[in-house]
C-alpha cells in the first residue's frame, strides 16, 4: 500500500508571510486539481511552472523516472518540494511514490451494481472488469454469462488489479439472495422504537434504543435536510425495487441529540433508520463530508453488513472458548474459520471499510465531491488527521484507503464539477447549534420536573 506522509501544520504559518523562503519536504494527498499547472494538497495550494520537474519515485527512493504532470489525479500521494511566496508553494519538484509491485488479488462479495457498459460491473465498490477469461457460474456451479449480473444479484467474485490500477475479474458466483428467517427475525427484531417530535410545540421525538432514551431534534427544517440530503444517497437499485420485495428498506434520517450516544459515528438500523448525532455533523464542514457518513451507513443497511456484523460477533465468541480448550483443530470449527478468514481480526472494521468503499458510488451518483470522503472519516471517526502531514506522523488507515480508492478508482474524475454545499452547510449548522441546546435544556428541565412526582404518594 501506498504510504501517506505530510507537513506539520506549524510550516504553514510560513505561507502568511510576504517573502520568499525555503520550503521542506512535505507529503500528502492532492485533494483537488483547480488548473493545469495548479493543486491542493489539503491546505496546501501548489503552483507549477515549465521550470518544476515531475518524477516517478519508488518507495524506497532510490529510483527516479520523469512523469508527466497531466498524470496527476486527486487522491495521488506527492511529496512537494519548493517555496513559500505570498501564500503558494511554488513546486520545484513534485515526486510521486509508486509500490511497483505489479498486482493485486481482490475478492468479496455483494450485490451488483450494472454499468453501462456491459463488460463492467460495480460490486463492493469496485468496478470489475468482464473478459473473454472471466469465469462465471451460479453457487450450484451451473454456467452463467455477463447477462445474468443483473441488478441486486448477489455475487462473490475474485479479480486482480493491474499494473494501470484496472480491476478485471476472474471468477464470479452467482448466489440466491433470498434472506432466510433468522436474517429476517433479526431485522424485525432490531427495528426501532421512534416517536416524531412537535414540531409546533418545539418537543423532541424519541428513539427507543434497547433501555436508551435517545431525543430527536424538533427542528422541521433541519429534519427536512438531513432526509433531503440522505435520500438523494439511497442508490437507485434499492429505489427501484418494488414495495413488496424483503430487501426493499424504508430509509429515515433524523437529527438526535448526542448526550445518549457516541457522537462520532451514526446509529444505524436493520430497518433503515439512520440516527445522526448533531455534534457530529456540527465537527464536519461539508454537505460532502456528512454525505460520505450517511452513505457508509446506507451501504452497510443494503449490504446486509449489520446481519454479517452480528453472526461474525457470535461466531468469534463462540470460537474463543474452543481454541481456549484446544478444540479448534477439530473439523466443524475449521471449516467456519475458513468460511470467515478475517473472523479473528476486526470484522466490523472489515464490513465498515467496505462500506466506505460503497459509499464511494452512492455520493457520485448523487453528485457530491467524493475527495471529501476522507476527511469526514477522520472527523466521524474521532482520528483527527492533518494534509499535509509531518513526514515522522502515521497517517489514519480509514482516510488512507479511502484515498488509495479515490487514486485508483477515480482518477479520470473531474472533481471540482461536484458539490460541497458549504455555504448552506454553515448556516444549518448554526441553526442546529441553537435547536440542540435549547432542545437539551428543555429535556434537561422536564427529568428535572418529573422527579418529585415520580416519588410522590399515589403514583
Amino acid at each position: 500500500m501506498l504510504s501517506v506522509l505530510a507537513l506539520c501544520a506549524a510550516s504553514f504559518n510560513l505561507l502568511a508571510q510576504q517573502r520568499v523562503e525555503e520550503s521542506p519536504p512535505f507529503d500528502g494527498f492532492i485533494t483537488r486539481i483547480t488548473s493545469p499547472n495548479e493543486f491542493e494538497v489539503g491546505t496546501a495550494h501548489i503552483a507549477c511552472s515549465t521550470k518544476t520537474i515531475f518524477q516517478i519515485t519508488a518507495l524506497d527512493g532510490h529510483t527516479r523516472t520523469p512523469f508527466p504532470s497531466t498524470d496527476l489525479h486527486v487522491g495521488q500521494p506527492v511529496e512537494i518540494e519548493g517555496k513559500f511566496s505570498n501564500g503558494i508553494v511554488a513546486a520545484t519538484r513534485v515526486l510521486v511514490p509508486v509500490d511497483f509491485s505489479g498486482t493485486e488479488d481482490l475478492n468479496g462479495s455483494g450485490f451488483v451494481t450494472p454499468s453501462q457498459q456491459n463488460d463492467l460491473i460495480w460490486v463492493e465498490g469496485y468496478p470489475l472488469h468482464i473478459t473473454a477469461d472471466t469465469v462465471i457460474h451460479t453457487s450450484e456451479g451451473k454456467p452463467a454469462t455477463a447477462t445474468d449480473l443483473k441488478s441486486m444479484t448477489w455475487i462473490s467474485y475474485q479479480a486482480v488489479r493491474g499494473p494501470e490500477t484496472m480491476i478485471t475479474a476472474t471468477e464470479l458466483v452467482l448466489y440466491p439472495t433470498l434472506m432466510g428467517p433468522a436474517e429476517l427475525k433479526f431485522r424485525t427484531s432490531h427495528k426501532l422504537q421512534i416517536t416524531m417530535p412537535d414540531y409546533k410545540a418545539a418537543a423532541p421525538g424519541i428513539a427507543m434504543i434497547s433501555k436508551r432514551t435517545i431525543y430527536i431534534l424538533p427542528d422541521s427544517e433541519a429534519q427536512d435536510w438531513i432526509t433531503r440530503i440522505g435520500t438523494s444517497l439511497i442508490p437507485q437499485t434499492q429505489k427501484d425495487l418494488p414495495d413488496t420485495d424483503q430487501d426493499k428498506l424504508s430509509f429515515q434520517f433524523l437529527i438526535v441529540d448526542h448526550t445518549e450516544c457516541d457522537d462520532t459515528c451514526t446509529i444505524d438500523s436493520p430497518d433503515g433508520t439512520i440516527l445522526v448525532p448533531v455534534n457530529l455533523i456540527l465537527d464536519l464542514h461539508n454537505e460532502a463530508e456528512l454525505a460520505e457518513i450517511l452513505a457508509n451507513a446506507i451501504a452497510f443497511t443494503v449490504e446486509r453488513y449489520d446481519y454479517l456484523d452480528h453472526n461474525q460477533i457470535a461466531l468469534q465468541n463462540w470460537l474463543e472458548p474452543a481454541k481456549w480448550v484446544g478444540l479448534i483443530a477439530s473439523w466443524p470449527l475449521a471449516v467456519a474459520a475458513q468460511g470467515t478468514q478475517w473472523v479473528n481480526g476486526d470484522p466490523l472494521k472489515t464490513l465498515n471499510s467496505k462500506a466506505d468503499r460503497i459509499g464511494l458510488t452512492y455520493m457520485l451518483a448523487a453528485g457530491y465531491d467524493i475527495s471529501q470522503a476522507p476527511y469526514a472519516y477522520e472527523e466521524g471517526s474521532a482520528s483527527k488527521d492533518t494534509n499535509p502531514r509531518r513526514k515522522e506522523t502515521k497517517p489514519p488507515a480509514e482516510p488512507t484507503a479511502l484515498m488509495r480508492d479515490l487514486a485508483f478508482d477515480y482518477r479520470d474524475l473531474h472533481f471540482v464539477d461536484l458539490k460541497r454545499n458549504e455555504e448552506e452547510y454553515a448556516r444549518i449548522s448554526v441553526q442546529l447549534r441553537a435547536a440542540d441546546a435549547a432542545a437539551r435544556a428543555g429535556t434537561a428541565k422536564k427529568k428535572s420536573g418529573s422527579a418529585p412526582d415520580a416519588k410522590s404518594p399515589g403514583t
